[in-house]
């Protein structure tokens, strides 16, 4: 595949999980975050499933253990992540939403420099300090109050950052699908049994859902999942993750489109604050030393 068609792959996916907001939203409206996830991760499981059994043979043959293990500890990630991203969104916008969780690129350094005990560059230090002043101006109101639904998306947000240093972690041992399809299994089951214990009412209202969850099953999270993977295996990380950050973008965009919600003119500077961290946040280190060097 040439670089050009993996970046028009990236950039599909990107606006996948722009728009998968949207779907978060209507199904919030009938459905407990349980249940949502508990049907998304399942759908996007069984969506890749059967691409896993064409590969399965020219697949490592690697423990079940660590492939268990790994599951585990991602889709646990995943499953916190995504529970408290899909409670933010049935509180707030769609478009603050979206930006608020892009935090996860700043996320990572720090939770690495908790974790492993690796310093923070100072150019990372420079993006997280833009995160925490565009998250201001984004989610604190005039009075000095915040909306909780905002609160639920930056706990969100950091689970992310989890998620994604787990998968750093376990990414260059393990097969790629198949170390997707334990993650999604394992969040999936987690959702239902949640879903059964704290979601007294399971009705789903398929009627209303049943096109926004395939989108999030199917599309955002099975195929948008692949998409990710075919296009980061041409395109070099940096380059790759700015392409994936427009996702906060095409939150803004779908939201306003098919939900007419109207971000004010404060909000607005917050996420161009935001998605500057964020891009801050995607440079090099090593590549920007060697560069002051010269």
């Amino acid at each position: 595949m040439s670089k050009q068609a993996a970046t028009l792959f990236l950039f599909l996916t990107t606006m996948i999980w722009g728009a998968a907001f949207v779907a978060q939203s209507v199904t919030s409206q009938y459905i407990g975050a349980f249940g949502v996830n508990a049907i998304r991760y399942l759908l996007g499981f069984l969506t890749i499933l059967p691409y896993y059994f064409l590969k399965r043979k020219q697949m490592k043959k690697d423990t079940l253990f660590l492939y268990l293990w790994a599951g585990l500890l991602c889709g646990g990630a995943l499953f916190i992540a995504s529970y408290f991203q899909q409670l933010g969104v049935s509180m707030t916008s769609v478009g603050k939403s979206g930006f608020i969780t892009t935090l996860y690129v700043v996320a990572v350094p720090m939770i690495t420099l908790i974790m492993y005990r690796r310093k923070l560059h100072p150019i990372t230090i420079i993006a997280i300090v833009f995160a925490l002043i565009g998250t201001y101006v984004l989610c604190v109101n005039e009075n000095f109050s915040i909306n909780l639904g905002d609160i639920y998306c930056f706990i969100g947000a950091m689970f992310w950052g989890l998620q994604i240093v787990f998968v750093e972690r376990f990414a260059l041992k393990l097969n790629g699908i198949r170390f997707a399809v334990y993650q999604f299994l394992i969040g999936g089951l987690l959702n239902v049994v949640c879903m059964l214990l704290f979601e007294q009412q399971v009705d789903f209202h398929l009627s209303k859902t049943v096109f926004p969850l395939l989108y999030l099953g199917v599309l955002s999270t099975g195929i948008g999942f692949t998409a990710q993977i075919i296009g980061q295996t041409h395109i070099e990380a940096t380059v790759s993750s700015i392409i994936m950050s427009l996702e906060s973008v095409f939150s803004v965009i779908f939201g306003f489109l098919i939900l007419q919600e109207v971000l004010t003119m404060k909000q607005m500077v917050g996420c161009i604050i935001v998605f500057i961290a964020v891009l801050i946040a995607q440079v090099n280190p090593k590549r920007l030393d060697n560069f002051l060097k010269k």
